[in-house]
């Protein structure tokens, strides 16, 4: 397509990776998808659009069920307190 061929002339544009990388996740591609949102987040650490397909991709991520873009839920923390407090250190 039109983004792959951008990419052949420019290979260091992460933003087209990016949109390279929902075309595929898209499609059902989603090995080829993670190896581009890879490539694009080497390309640019600070692309904030590409993390969350990352930590979706992400095997632990897909058991929890986090979608793209939706922030993954917070891990409770233990409560040591508690625990102190009924002699269990």
């Amino acid at each position: 397509g039109a983004v792959a061929k951008h990419l052949k002339a420019h290979p260091m544009d992460s933003d087209a990776m990016y949109v390279l990388g929902i075309q595929l996740f898209s499609s059902g591609q989603v090995d080829r998808s993670k190896a581009i949102f890879e490539q694009a987040a080497r390309l640019s650490p600070d692309d904030s659009h590409v993390q969350p397909f990352l930590d979706f991709l992400n095997p632990a991520a897909q058991a929890a069920g986090v979608k793209p873009g939706v922030p993954a839920p917070p891990v409770p923390e233990p409560d040591f307190a508690e625990d102190f407090a009924a002699g269990r250190k």
